[in-house]
């Protein structure tokens, strides 16, 4: 009880505070991925609990409405994610009726049910619309003067928590000191080991959540670098971060998340080899030449400490074949893919219908959207991405534009972990925070490059041009 009465009194404290206050908070309380909010067997994790305020701090605070319009209902914007939300509503609403009896995936006991309607279809939707409205706030946030910087700190915290849980994790290994944070009525596996090394689980329920945590908020420092956008450059809190929540990753031994770990590798390659060909400045291009220099001299430290003393690798080698290559053959992969397989089967008995959000569990975020909202939510879904992905930046503001293209390659990195573990079409809060920045980026440098190309007076300038016609009229007078 005594958790509770913290975690509510900072809620109320950031209610009254201003919203800088509410957007830090909810973005420490990720973290916290095994406690629950209310008493009882009801489990509301605190970031549910959270973006509701947040989301409407930022609706009372915002003062240009056809932002909000204009980001709802325009295609370019986030029109296409609002028609998926509302397919997916209908589908929801609608496939358990239409198609009663279809082969579904129950969402709780995970066996095989016919297709009738739930409490997971009034649950599973409330999550999916939350995370909605809250990438609508993310994006009206982003547009705004001040919210960039206010999203930096919010986001520099969350992962200094995330990577203090699983530290606190390690030293409290075999103990009860974290049972308070533990109240979840999901199962915690806080014991699991992998070749004989526990795996680290943070204040989550297991390592595959806590790994593609950890990963995704690496992967939002490492490519949008959100210290940029309260300072010009990088601050080295960021990088020290950025460190330590890659050690994180491998200590949680997850596969998602070693596959994660995989792909933010070869994208963090790539986008050295971009930089190197079209810099941005010519300090990105020896930035990104120093730091290919220092990964190559590193890899080539590492290679020679391990010819000195190859026993080293035994641990690693051992660890990559429990969690990866020897993880399709096991007995949790089976029944993984019997979820993917059984969802795919209901998709099919409803002729691409879907058969609702809510309906259905997986072991696939891909398969996941696909069998619930059907070939339209699908398409509608894509539509957005390929909008996002494809979409073209101008370089009138450089900060705003490397943050745009890094949350392309981060969401890539984000959606190897969903795609082999993700069980609901909800899309979550790190997905929230790129749909909104790869929306709002291309308005904000639209609206910038038209701003510098209205016509200016040749000889005065603007503000001389009206500082001039004032003293003409007041020399009329």
């Amino acid at each position: 009880m005594i958790v509770l009465s913290v975690f509510w009194l900072l809620f109320a404290l950031a209610a009254i505070m201003p919203l800088r206050w509410s957007l830090t908070l909810l973005f420490v309380s990720l973290p916290f991925g095994s406690m629950t909010v209310v008493p009882g067997s009801i489990t509301i994790l605190p970031y549910a609990a959270l973006s509701p305020l947040v989301v409407v701090k930022v609706l009372l605070t915002t003062r240009n409405l056809t932002n909000l319009w204009d980001g709802l209902f325009n295609w370019k914007r986030l029109g296409f994610l609002t028609a998926f939300v509302i397919v997916g509503l209908i589908i929801t609403y609608s496939a358990p009726y239409l198609f009663h009896g279809a082969p579904v995936m129950e969402l709780t006991t995970a066996r095989p049910a016919p297709l009738a309607f739930t409490s997971g279809n009034i649950t599973q939707p409330l999550y999916l619309t939350m995370s909605f409205v809250l990438c609508v706030a993310l994006y009206i946030l982003f547009l705004s003067p001040t919210g960039p910087a206010m999203l930096s700190s919010a986001l520099l915290a969350g992962a200094t928590m995330a990577v203090a849980s699983g530290l606190l994790d390690m030293a409290t290994a075999g103990t009860a000191l974290l049972a308070p944070l533990r109240t979840a009525s999901y199962a915690i596996m806080e014991g699991a080991e992998v070749v004989n090394s526990r795996r680290v689980i943070g204040f989550n329920t297991e390592a595959s959540t806590f790994g593609a945590m950890v990963l995704s908020f690496a992967a939002i420092l490492i490519f949008m670098s959100p210290a940029s956008w309260a300072s010009s450059k990088p601050s080295w809190m960021q990088r020290g971060l950025i460190g330590a929540l890659l050690l994180m990753t491998v200590l949680s031994t997850s596969s998602s998340a070693y596959l994660g770990l995989i792909t933010l590798f070869l994208m963090y390659l790539l986008r050295l080899a971009l930089l190197l060909v079209t810099p941005r400045t010519g300090l990105d291009r020896r930035q990104s030449t120093s730091s290919l220099v220092a990964l190559i001299m590193a890899v080539l430290l590492g290679c020679a400490y391990v010819a000195a003393r190859p026993a080293i690798l035994d641990g690693p080698i051992a660890i990559v074949n429990n969690t990866l290559l020897e993880k399709g053959g096991s007995d949790s992969a089976d029944e993984r893919s019997s979820w993917n397989r059984i969802s795919l089967q209901g998709f099919t008995a409803t002729g691409g219908y879907g058969v609702g959000v809510g309906s259905t569990r997986t072991s696939s975020w891909v398969v996941a959207v696909l069998s619930s909202t059907g070939v339209l939510g699908a398409l509608l879904l894509l539509a957005f991405l390929a909008r996002g992905f494809f979409a073209y930046l101008p370089r009138t503001d450089l900060v705003i534009r490397f943050s745009a293209i890094g949350a392309r390659y981060a969401f890539l990195i984000v959606l190897i972990p969903a795609a082999v573990a993700g069980t609901l079409v909800d899309f979550g809060i790190f997905n929230a925070l790129f749909f909104a920045v790869m929306a709002a980026a291309p308005k904000l440098l639209g609206d910038a490059r038209a701003r510098a190309a209205q016509p200016r007076s040749p000889r005065y300038g603007l503000r001389s041009q009206r500082l001039a016609t004032r003293g003409r009229r007041m020399q009329r007078s």
